[in-house]
């Protein structure tokens, strides 16, 4: 479990899980994750299927990272997240009255 307005550093290279889907779930408030790189070079969220990214409170921040293959984001109502510097294949996004911001 991740305490609420904790910051998680990743180091360069892949976070993957091969021929399964990477299933990341934050239900904490004010969670931010930040990579070194948003490029094949730096932090990568890597699946040969597809990543899927739920979040369930406000205030979750992802930085200078990338997701390869297809990116599913599911945002709960009254949730927030925000993509900075994020590199993308592809994403597939459903948000009812959440908030998202994209830099």
């Amino acid at each position: 479990t991740i305490s609420p307005g904790a910051t998680i550093s990743l180091t360069a290279g892949t976070y993957s899980h091969a021929a399964k889907h990477r299933h990341l779930f934050f239900r904490n408030p004010n969670i931010t994750v930040v990579g070194e790189r948003n490029s094949s070079a730096g932090t990568v969220f890597s699946s040969d299927i597809m990543s899927s990214l739920r979040v369930a409170s406000r205030g979750v921040i992802f930085h200078n990272v990338s997701f390869t293959n297809a990116l599913y984001v599911y945002v709960e109502a009254t949730a927030g997240l925000e993509l900075a510097s994020v590199g993308l294949d592809s994403m597939y996004m459903v948000a009812n009255n959440a908030t998202i911001v994209a830099r």
